[in-house]
């Protein structure tokens, strides 16, 4: 949740860092639904930074 305000507040300009936060929160979570939701919107970020083909790759890789 607190990933969200970064974003849509934008108190982070960083794309790295904000990419290396969704890594960071990926990984400490175990729940395979809340973790899936976590990728959902690491690809919708990545797709709105026009990073779309990586997004894409995510949104695939959850589709599969």
């Amino acid at each position: 949740m607190a990933l969200n305000i970064i974003i849509e507040k934008k108190l982070i300009s960083d794309k790295n860092k904000i990419l290396e936060y969704f890594s960071i929160v990926e990984k400490s979570i175990s729940n395979k639904y809340q973790k899936d939701l976590i990728i959902l919107k690491k690809a919708l970020y990545q797709i709105n930074v026009n990073n779309k083909e990586e997004g894409n790759k995510l949104l695939e890789r959850l589709i599969d």
